[in-house]
């Protein structure tokens, strides 16, 4: 993702792209700080506004997230695990307020 930043911020952001992140859990707080720097560096915003553009595209389902959990006591056993860990919960918090129950990928 870092070496295709700025193609990702332009498909995002001027060609009105999609993002879909299938998998698990733990590279999600890592990709949306890829996704905000992309935005920074390469369309002038900032990073707050960088943010709120991404959660606007989870509303309009160009940025979706379709992980799941599987956690092991061995699998959070460093301070930076479980910090990611509590990052990944509070993004997918946000993810569930716009009602995760209207996306339906079986077609």
């Amino acid at each position: 993702m870092l070496e295709d930043c700025e193609a990702l911020a332009k498909m995002l952001y001027d060609d009105k792209g999609a993002f879909y992140l299938c998998g698990p859990t733990w590279p999600v707080p890592d990709v949306y700080e890829a996704l905000v720097n992309a935005l920074v560096k390469y369309k002038g915003v900032g990073s707050v506004e960088a943010g709120e553009y991404l959660e606007n595209l989870k509303e309009e389902e160009r940025y979706v997230l379709e992980v799941c959990l599987s956690l092991s006591p061995k699998e959070l056993s460093t301070d930076r695990d479980y910090a990611r860990f509590i990052k990944f919960t509070e993004m997918r918090r946000s993810f569930e307020r716009i009602g995760s129950d209207d996306y339906d990928i079986s077609h």
